[in-house]
């Protein structure tokens, strides 16, 4: 289970290549970790839920996860994406199967709103400027 976080409070701010940079350095970072512990990259199932669609503009994601998992021959089971109310999600890790639940009270000042925009502003504040990395080129 991975959480991508774009360096900008909106992707609406970001170009689509610039999107398709962090996601890419994200799926190959997490792959790569999961392949260390002796997984097989062809037998991955692929699920994505999240995304408030309020916040973020999602059809530069969804693009990328679509591509990428047809480029790298991943089964793509499920895309749930965008919507009003945050999701509560329960995996279960012999079956493979996703219980979930929407967040009906999705109030601004809820804890966990509070800390994603904590760690968002000093992730912000904290960034050093390096030059482009073009990786596969």
């Amino acid at each position: 289970m991975g959480h991508c976080l774009l360096p900008v409070l909106s992707n609406s701010q970001m170009k689509k290549n610039e999107i398709f940079q962090y996601n890419i350095n994200f799926m190959e970072h997490i792959i790569g970790e999961m392949v260390k512990l002796g997984a097989d990259r062809k037998t991955f199932v692929v699920k994505v839920f999240g995304g408030i669609g309020k916040t973020f503009n999602l059809e530069y994601t969804t693009d990328f996860i679509k591509d990428y998992c047809k480029n790298e021959n991943m089964l793509l089971e499920a895309i749930d994406v965008g919507g009003n109310y945050r999701r509560k999600l329960y995996y279960f890790c012999k079956t493979g199967k996703v219980h979930k639940y929407l967040v009906k009270q999705n109030d601004a000042l809820s804890e966990f709103i509070n800390m994603e925009k904590e760690f968002i502003d000093k992730v912000l504040s904290d960034k050093v400027q390096y030059g482009n990395v073009i990786i596969f080129e």
